[in-house]
């Protein structure tokens, strides 16, 4: 009973519960589209900073075109090279860092496909092929053509929003994600369920009760009359039976690494597999900081190295500079564009 119920309070929480959102290849679908959009979101596109680089950039360059004095002119432009290269380094990370969130968007869509493919195939049933052939010779045997067609249920449906019509949630939440139930092409005959085939005011013959297995055992010596009906009756599908929980994070604090997590993961694994170690990397990355300049004060921009350097290269009078590293030796540097900058 202690067992029981410990593994009760371990599967309520938070991220059980997000797991649990999926219930069937419907919720899969809806599931999958929201985690689309918020990974999207994730990108890191543009920012305040690049905007504020970016203007910060072109202002100085241009005054530094417009100003007659020497030194000033190679303050101005100094600062540009500063906004110049923040921007180039913020930009290099931004593209870094989504990196992990397009190989992620990438495999979502195919899985997605994927998922649209198995809820396609939850819809087929049996039935009888009732093109025209001809019957076998003599009175004493019998060919049926049996084929897979549509018009089978699916067990679930999606509204015109893409949204699960029965148990249906509004949103996800990707700081919860430590497994996911993702469907598995491996489980499709589970899913699948059986088509009945009923045939009723037959002559006689056909078993009264009792158990029956195989396809002689069941039709036992039935005699088909002409009076005799078929009905077809299709069982919906299970597809909450087609979804395999997979991991993943390792656990529930999401620390361990993804590449020890996902360390058996190959090309050749399923795609549910790879999109979980996609996922592990695209979820772990941050945004990279993004820091302006307009902040600074004079003492931060004047030790700044790149300032001492393009400073040094552009105005003579510090051409003696030989380390701009040297905070000793570039005081002078540092004191005079300290108090301009201030």
């Amino acid at each position: 009973m202690i067992l029981l119920v410990a593994a009760a309070i371990a599967e309520a929480t938070p991220q059980a519960a997000e797991r649990d959102k999926v219930k069937s290849i419907c919720h899969a679908l809806q599931y999958l589209n929201l985690l689309k959009g918020k990974l999207n979101n994730k990108l890191s596109t543009s920012s305040p900073a690049i905007s504020e680089l970016t203007t910060l950039s072109k202002i100085w360059t241009l005054h530094a075109a417009q100003s007659n004095s020497h030194g000033r002119r190679c303050l101005l432009l100094a600062l540009a090279g500063k906004a110049e290269e923040d921007l180039e380094k913020l930009k290099g990370s931004q593209q870094s860092a989504n990196i992990p969130i397009t190989e992620a968007l990438e495999l979502i869509t195919k899985h997605i496909g994927y998922v649209e493919a198995t809820k396609q195939a939850a819809t087929l049933k049996v039935g009888h092929d009732d093109t025209s052939t001809t019957s076998p010779s003599g009175d004493v045997s019998v060919v049926l053509n049996f084929k897979v067609v549509a018009g089978g249920d699916a067990g679930c449906e999606l509204d015109g929003t893409g949204k699960a019509t029965s148990d249906p949630f509004d949103d996800i939440d990707i700081d919860k994600i430590t497994e996911l139930k993702l469907t598995d092409a491996t489980k499709l005959d589970a899913m699948m369920k059986i088509t009945k085939l009923t045939g009723s005011s037959l002559s006689s013959g056909c078993p009264n009760g009792g158990s029956v297995t195989n396809i002689a055992s069941r039709l036992a010596s039935c005699q088909v009359g002409a009076a005799a009906s078929w009905a077809w009756t299709p069982a919906p599908s299970d597809t909450a039976a087609a979804q395999t929980e997979t991991n993943v994070f390792k656990a529930a604090e999401r620390t361990t690494s993804c590449e020890e997590a996902h360390n058996k993961v190959t090309e050749g694994s399923p795609t549910r597999e790879k999109l979980a170690q996609k996922l592990c990397f695209a979820l772990k990355e941050a945004a990279p900081e993004a820091t302006g300049m307009q902040n600074f004060n004079g003492s931060t921009l004047a030790a700044d190295k790149t300032i001492r350097r393009i400073v040094r290269n552009c105005n003579p009078d510090f051409h003696e500079l030989d380390d701009i590293n040297d905070d000793q030796k570039a005081k002078k540097v540092s004191r005079i564009h300290n108090n301009s900058l201030r």
